[in-house]
């Protein structure tokens, strides 16, 4: 009964801090571009009634059905846009506690700690996009196939295709999910031993599959409200492909990934190197027989974890479209993996080990909750932050400022966005959109007739007579000289 309610403490005591990290001043930060493009697709839910599905959109639709059903309880404002991410990084931490249980409360208590205080968990459980909730769905589907493969429960057959519904419904990087997965069975299992196994239960998939497919073709049509969500979905996947071989904008080095984490979570990058360095050596069969090389040989959900891990490293360093929050998918998967190892070596190994290892795992905690505080709320954004990418700038705060400051003297006053790169000013400029029009200009003076603000580029310099000009740096893309009419 102690140790019960020792574990009931911890699991909340870990929950009531993960919430807060994710939850804690949310409007530190500003909106990223892409923030304020799903409000723009929010506002389309609001309006139509279901979400219209592009495959030239990427990503599908589920996310912004949940993000909608918090806008609407929480209001339009930035802890509402962002509490989907929010829940889905709180339910991560949780998740160990219900899908994990069967492989040690110690290791699912050790697990929800790091994805609690992981800088890379909280900056993006903070962020309105869709990789929480696909990191969510991804370690939900990867530890069902698991289970379903050590012990044939039914359940976790449906327990994969409901996660597997939802993942193609969330964002096209499933298929990455999908191969990190079979290489993590593959090096538990053995590769003839996973395909015997789908081979000899096929007659199981029936009703799950059933229950797959009404999810599936039930979000990408809106609750079967526009069938042509369904025709869209089968062209996502060659879309995302091609710009995974084309957006030449965004490639970057194999190892770009590898360089953010060693910068953020380095113990991850030394436990990962120590995981490959076992199994390369356990390949000895004397060094096999010893009391440490059979616990890691013979436990099969680490080397599940191993193989998981490094499938994400790989495919993800061997695609050269890079955007920085695709790191949450090794990160996440590295966590499990060092949870497993540390959880290991705590309940299987000598005293003096025990002792070593558990020094190990409190100076990794201690990193990760200064790097999480650090990255998270002392420097929350800048062009240097390992985790922004080509982030809003504090100039636009400074912009939306001097617009209030205006409009409070003119409330009528009409606004020109002219710039390239406008996003997220639509989120901040909400309460004044039928004022507002969105045209690219190259020559604000002859707009200057019509509206009261002109918000151009910073490439033209020229004064015009009656207004007054500022400099603001809206992000790390676009500058802009503004025009304010003197009345």
């Amino acid at each position: 009964m102690r140790s019960k309610n020792l574990t009931i403490f911890l699991v909340l005591v870990i929950m009531i801090g993960a919430f807060l990290l994710r939850a804690y001043e949310i409007q530190l930060r500003p909106l990223h571009h892409d923030e304020g493009v799903n409000f723009h697709f929010l506002k389309e839910i609001g309006a139509k009634g279901y979400y219209p599905y592009s495959h030239l959109n990427y990503h599908g639709p589920l996310y912004f059905y949940i993000s909608e059903l918090f806008l609407n309880i929480f209001g339009d404002n930035e802890l509402g846009l962002r509490l989907a991410s929010i829940v889905s990084g709180m339910a991560l931490v949780a998740l160990p506690f219900f899908i994990m249980e069967s492989l040690g409360v110690g290791f699912a208590i050790i697990a929800a700690l790091f994805m609690a205080l992981s800088p890379s968990l909280v900056f993006h459980s903070r962020y309105a996009i869709h990789e929480m909730l696909f990191l969510l769905l991804s370690v939900w589907f990867a530890v069902a196939n698991f289970k379903w493969f050590k012990s044939r429960h039914k359940s976790d057959l449906y327990q994969i295709f409901i996660s597997l519904a939802f993942l193609i419904a969330t964002k096209e990087t499933f298929v990455i999910t999908g191969a990190a997965t079979i290489l993590g069975l593959f090096f538990a299992f053995g590769f003839r031993p996973v395909l015997t196994q789908i081979a000899r239960h096929w007659q199981d998939y029936g009703g799950p599959f059933v229950v797959f497919s009404i999810l599936l073709l039930g979000t990408f049509s809106g609750g079967f409200q526009w069938l042509g969500g369904i025709h869209e979905m089968f062209l996502a996947v060659p879309q995302w492909i091609g710009r995974g071989t084309g957006d030449v904008g965004h490639f970057k080095p194999f190892l770009f990934y590898t360089k953010v984490i060693l910068e953020t979570e380095p113990y991850l990058i030394v436990f990962s190197a120590l995981a490959i360095l076992f199994f390369v050596a356990l390949l000895i069969p004397q060094l096999r027989r010893t009391n440490l090389g059979q616990i890691i040989w013979q436990d099969k959900f680490l080397r599940f974890l191993l193989g998981l891990s490094l499938g994400f490293w790989l495919i993800y360093g061997f695609v050269s479209y890079k955007t920085v929050w695709l790191i949450i998918s090794q990160t996440g998967a590295m966590i499990l993996l060092m949870a497993r190892m540390l959880y290991l070596s705590l309940v299987n190994t000598s005293k003096m080990y025990r002792v070593l290892c558990g020094c190990v795992g409190l100076l990794a905690i201690s990193i990760s909750a200064n790097n999480s505080l650090y990255f998270n709320f002392t420097e929350p954004y800048s062009q240097n932050h390992p985790y922004c990418y080509v982030h809003t700038s504090e100039g636009m705060l400074r912009l939306v400022s001097d617009i209030k400051k205006y409009q409070q003297n003119h409330p009528n006053a009409k606004i020109l966005v002219g710039v390239n790169s406008y996003w997220p000013l639509p989120f901040y400029l909400r309460d004044y959109a039928s004022l507002v029009a969105y045209q690219t200009s190259t020559n604000p003076q002859a707009q200057s007739g019509k509206f009261d603000i002109l918000i151009v580029d910073a490439s033209y310099t020229t004064d015009i007579p009656g207004w007054i000009k500022k400099y603001y740096r809206l992000s790390g893309v676009q500058e802009s000289n503004t025009y304010f009419l003197i009345k």
